[in-house]
């Protein structure tokens, strides 16, 4: 089953508390626009922006999706190889396997990685289709997420 996501306000949040590597972050989307940067999913701590890792649908840079990972001064942003389509459903999955692996996959393949040195860990809270970050929300998904 999917959950639409109106691309202004709607979202869905909950407690995730994740504390050590490895982690995944992964789920199908189905974007209905090309619009700014969409969140598809994310963990992080709500009242700090010090700890967050999360998918990123980045149509302004090409389409791409990317994973984030941003702790402490240090943010690390894989890009997927491949763009995705509007209309269509695919596939993403961040991997965050140490503090210096960072992989983004688009359909099971057309990966981007990263060696940068960031950790997700100390998060308390999940959210989908929208950027949770300190007191306001932003980047929030248009379309459908499952």
């Amino acid at each position: 089953m999917s959950r639409s996501f109106n691309g202004s306000s709607d979202k869905a949040t909950g407690s995730a508390g994740v504390t050590d590597v490895p982690v995944t972050i992964a789920g199908w989307f189905y974007c209905t626009t090309t619009s700014g940067v969409q969140r598809m999913a994310q963990l992080c701590t709500i009242d700090s922006e010090n700890v967050l890792a999360g998918i990123l649908l980045n149509y302004p840079s090409g389409g791409n999706v990317s994973g984030q990972t941003y702790h402490l001064g240090s943010n690390v942003l894989p890009a997927s190889s491949a763009s995705f389509s509007v209309d269509t459903w695919a596939h993403a999955a961040y991997v965050v396997s140490a503090l210096d692996s960072h992989v983004i996959y688009l359909n099971g393949g057309n990966s981007g990685s990263s060696s940068s040195i960031a950790l997700p860990v100390g998060t308390d809270s999940m959210a989908v289709g929208v950027n949770t970050s300190g007191s306001h929300d932003d980047s929030f998904l248009s379309g459908r997420a499952a």
